[in-house]
C-alpha cells in the first residue's frame, strides 16, 4: 500500500522500537501492533528464557503484525555484543567482549563464532542486532565502553566492525553500528546523566568517524552497515545547543551529507537519564533526522511520544516529504531482512 494511503497513526507507528516486561507478550502491546502503533520491539533477559520460549514470543508478536491493515513485519531488535552486554540465554552460543575478539588473530575465528551466533538468533526470529560499537577506547574514565570497544585504532575498529556487520547482515539480521558520532571520549554514563563532550569537529572527523566511514563505505553489500544509533551527548564544539539524538547538524549535516549514510538512524533509548522524560522527544528526534525511536522500559513515556507525533505528523509540522523519505527508509530495510 501507498504511504500516501497510510493513516497518520500507522506512520507514526513506525518510528517506535518498544521494550516491555515479561516473557509473553502484554495485551496492551499485542493491541498496538495489531493496530500498526508500533514498528519493532527490543528484547531484554526479562523477556528471554529459553531458545523455545524466545522463538513462541517473536512469533506470537510477528503474527500480530500480520494481522495489521499494513501486514508489515516487526524490527525484532536485542542488545546482543558479547561480553557484559549480552541478554540471551545460556542455551544461546553467545560472544565474548569486544576487547576479547578483537585479540582473536585469526579472523577466521571470529567468524566462526559471530556465524553460530547470528544463525542462533535468526532461527528463532530476531532482525535486528545493536551491535557492534564502533566508539573507540581513548578514554580511560569511560567506564561506559570499555571492553565493549574494539579498541582506540580508527582503522582497526572499523574493519573489525564491518567484518562483524557482514557476519549479522549475510544471515539477514541487520546489525547496528553505535554510537555515533562517538562516545569513546567521555567520562560519563549516558545512562545516568547527560555526557557533555569539548572535542572538536575536525579531530571527530580525524578520529572517531572513521570507523563508521568504513562501515557506511565498503563495496560489499553485506559490510555496509543498514543501521546507525546516535547516542544521547552534547557536542559543545559541533552544537552546543541540542543533544545529539536531537541535532540536524549530527544527523543530517554530518551523518547524511558528509558521510552519506543512506540506511535507518535510531536513537538510543529515550527512558535514559541522559534525556529529560519529554513528550516532545520523539518528534524532535524524528524532525532532526532520525527514523526510529527507541524506548526501552516505559510504555508511558512511550505512550506520550507517540500521540505527540501522531499530532505533529496530522498537523503537517513534520515535512511529509521528510516522512514519506524516512518510512521508505524503515520499509526497504525491513525488505532486506525479510
Amino acid at each position: 500500500m501507498d504511504i500516501k494511503n497510510w493513516t497518520t497513526k500507522e506512520k507514526a507507528g513506525q518510528h517506535f522500537i518498544i521494550g516491555f516486561d515479561g516473557i509473553s507478550p502484554p495485551k496492551f502491546l499485542i493491541e498496538r501492533i495489531k493496530n500498526g502503533q508500533i514498528g519493532g520491539i527490543i528484547l531484554f533477559k526479562r523477556n528471554i528464557k529459553s531458545f523455545d520460549q524466545l522463538c513462541s514470543l517473536i512469533s506470537n508478536l510477528q503474527n500480530a503484525s500480520l494481522k495489521s491493515r499494513l501486514k508489515i513485519p516487526l524490527f525484532v531488535s536485542i542488545d546482543e555484543e558479547g561480553g557484559r552486554v549480552s541478554r540471551l540465554s545460556p542455551d544461546f552460543d553467545c560472544l565474548p567482549s569486544a576487547q576479547s575478539l578483537s585479540k582473536y588473530e585469526e579472523e577466521k575465528r571470529i567468524k566462526k563464532c559471530v556465524v553460530l551466533l547470528a544463525r542462533q538468533m535468526k532461527k528463532v526470529g530476531i532482525n535486528l542486532n545493536l551491535s557492534p560499537v564502533l566508539d573507540l577506547s581513548t578514554n580511560p574514565e569511560c567506564t561506559v565502553i570499555g571492553d565493549r570497544s574494539f579498541g582506540s585504532n580508527p582503522e582497526k575498529v572499523g574493519f573489525t566492525g564491518r567484518k562483524i556487520i557482514s557476519y549479522y547482515q549475510s544471515n539477514l539480521i541487520a546489525a547496528c553500528a553505535k554510537h555515533f558520532p562517538g562516545i569513546g571520549e567521555i567520562h560519563v554514563d549516558p545512562h545516568h546523566e547527560l555526557p557533555i563532550c569539548d572535542i572538536s569537529e575536525n579531530k571527530l572527523t580525524t578520529r572517531e568517524l572513521i570507523p563508521f566511514k568504513l562501515a557506511f563505505d565498503s563495496k560489499s553489500n553485506d559490510e555496509r552497515v543498514l543501521t546507525v544509533m546516535v547516542g544521547h551527548t552534547i557536542y559543545t564544539k559541533i552544537d552546543p545547543d541540542h543533544i545529539s539524538s536531537q541535532s540536524k547538524k549530527i544527523m543530517i549535516k554530518i551523518l547524511r551529507e558528509k558521510l552519506s549514510f543512506e540506511g535507518i538512524v535510531l536513537t538510543d533509548d529515550l527512558d535514559m537519564n541522559a534525556i529529560s522524560l519529554s513528550e516532545k522527544n520523539a518528534f524532535k528526534s524524528i524532525n532532526a533526522g532520525a527514523d526510529i525511536i527507541l524506548i526501552c522500559n516505559n510504555s508511558e513515556n512511550y505512550e506520550k511520544n507517540y500521540q505527540f507525533l501522531c499530532k505533529k505528523i496530522e498537523n503537517l509540522e513534520l515535512d511529509p516529504e521528510t516522512e514519506k523519505k524516512s518510512l521508505e527508509r524503515i520499509l526497504r530495510i525491513k525488505g532486506k531482512i525479510s
